[in-house]
C-alpha cells in the first residue's frame, strides 16, 4: 500500500487487511521485493523522475508511477531482497533508538541489492545518492 502523496518513499506491506480511502493505492502482490524497490533510494530516484512533484514531494498517481521500470528480478537477488524487508518488518514493530540504527542498516543493504539487480555502474549510483 502506499499513500499517492508522498514527500519520502512510504510503501507499506498490509498483512492486517486495513481498508484504504482515496488517498491510498494498494498493489496488490505478496512479492516483498517489490516492497525493497520501492523503498529504495533508486525507487525514489525513479519515482522522482517519473511522478508529478508537488509541495516538496511526488504525486504517484498511476497514470506516471505506472512508468516506474521495476527489474525482472534475478531470483537469487529477489529472495535476498525479499529476506531483508522481512527483517525490516519485524525490526520496525520495536520503535527505538536500536531499531532504528537496525533500520538504516537494513535499508544499505537493500539499497545495494537494488543497484545490482538494476545492473547499476559505480557512477550512476552516485548520481541516484546526490554525491
Amino acid at each position: 500500500m502506499y499513500n499517492k502523496f508522498q514527500v519520502k518513499p512510504l510503501f507499506i506491506y498490509d498483512r492486517e487487511g486495513f481498508y484504504a480511502n482515496t488517498a491510498v493505492f494498494s498493489l496488490p502482490t505478496e512479492d516483498l521485493s517489490l516492497l525493497g524497490i520501492l523503498n529504495s533510494k533508486l525507487g525514489w530516484f525513479l519515482i522522482s523522475h517519473n511522478c508529478t512533484e508537488i509541495q516538496n514531494g511526488y504525486q504517484l498517481i498511476w497514470d506516471y508511477f505506472k512508468n516506474i521500470p521495476i527489474a525482472n528480478a534475478d531470483a537469487n537477488i529477489s529472495n535476498q531482497i525479499s529476506l531483508l524487508v522481512d527483517q525490516m518488518l519485524a525490526v520496525k514493530k520495536n520503535e527505538n533508538e536500536i531499531a532504528a540504527k537496525q533500520c538504516e542498516i537494513i535499508d544499505r543493504k537493500i539499497d545495494k541489492l537494488v543497484y545490482e539487480l538494476y545492473g547499476l555502474t559505480d557512477d550512476e549510483i552516485k548520481i541516484v545518492e546526490g554525491k
